[in-house]
Parts: structure tokens; sequence; C-alpha cells
């Protein structure tokens, strides 16, 4: 590559500022996972986020959709299912500081690909159920801003284990999501 455009290169790779980070491991309906690729939605009227973690890559075009409808594709670019899992919350609880003890509710959506009938979808209540717990919760909720935190959880249903640790730290997008979790109070 020749030095100039190895120059762009490089100043489009900070512009972007750093990589996504994220990391969730557990266990969905007693079978163990690993999900490494993420995206997140910014709806920046009230600040609500949602997450999207999966075992697959997230193509280009499927990270365009999601950051502008905030609704992760069950299936990869091929019509194959995906194993993958969903946060939808609040971060600052309508504030643009996130902190973990002001988020209110957060939906957990989880998609197994090998055994669908262990999908499952639940509204938690962070402050309450000890079902899910924010251990770290930080950024800038902004466009183009960043969200980063630890969740730990776990539940039972139908007597299978579903549990999880997850870890990440993500740019938030550019625009702003046409749809999102309504967080109430803005700005």
């Amino acid at each position: 590559m020749n030095p100039a455009a190895l120059a762009v290169a490089l100043l489009l790779l900070a512009a972007a500022g750093p990589a996504p980070k994220c990391r969730v491991t557990g266990v969905l309906g007693g079978k163990k996972v690993m999900l490494t690729h993420c995206a997140a939605a910014y709806y920046d009227s009230s600040h609500g986020v949602t997450l999207w973690f999966s075992a697959s890559p997230i193509s280009w075009e499927e990270l365009t959709l999601f950051e502008t409808n905030a609704y992760p594709k069950p299936t990869d670019p091929a019509g194959k299912p995906r194993t993958m899992m969903h946060l939808m919350f609040c971060p600052g609880g309508g504030k643009a500081k996130p902190d973990p003890k002001a988020v209110e509710s957060v939906e957990v959506g989880i998609e197994y690909a090998e055994a669908p009938m262990l999908s499952r979808q639940w509204v938690f209540d962070p402050r309450k159920d000890k079902e899910f717990v924010f251990e770290k919760l930080s950024g800038d909720l902004k466009p183009g801003g960043r969200l980063a935190g630890l969740a730990i959880g776990a539940k039972i249903s139908d007597k299978l284990l579903y549990s999880w640790k997850i870890d990440f730290d993500l740019p938030l997008p550019q625009k702003d999501a046409a749809a999102g979790p309504a967080c109430g109070s803005s700005k």
C-alpha cells in the first residue's frame, strides 16, 4: 500500500474510534454459548439503546438496518437462524449519563439457532430482580458516543438454565434510530 493510501486508511480507522468489544458467555437452555459479534442502535430522543449480540458475524447491511430500526434479525444473510441475544433498555433512565441504578427495565431476547424452542424473551427490573444486574454501566449517550457495561444474570425457565455474563464497550451510531425504548424524561 502506498504511503498516502495508508495514511488515509489510518485516519479513517482513528475517526471510527476503538472497535466494539463484546463478549457474552453463558448457558442458554442448558447449552453453552459465546457471542462475540455485536452492534448498538441508539434512540436519541429518549436516550434508549438496543444492543445486539450474535454468535455469527453481522454484515454491513444488517448493521445499517439494525442501526436504523433497532430490530435484530434472527437470521443471517443466508437465511440461517442465529444464536443471539438482544437487550433493550434506558442506560440512564432517560438521561444522557448511564447509571446502573437508573435502569428500570431491560427487555432480554434470546434466540438459539440449533433449538428454536429454547428461545426466550423476558423483561427484568434490575433495581428489584436479581436475575439481571448491571454491575457496571458508563459512557456518553449521544449520537457517536459510547456505551460500556457489564451485566450478569440467570433464570430458570421450563426447568432449563439460562445464565449470562455480558461484557461490552460499543460505539453508538452517528444517526438516530427510527424507534427504540421510550425512556421518559430526556436531555
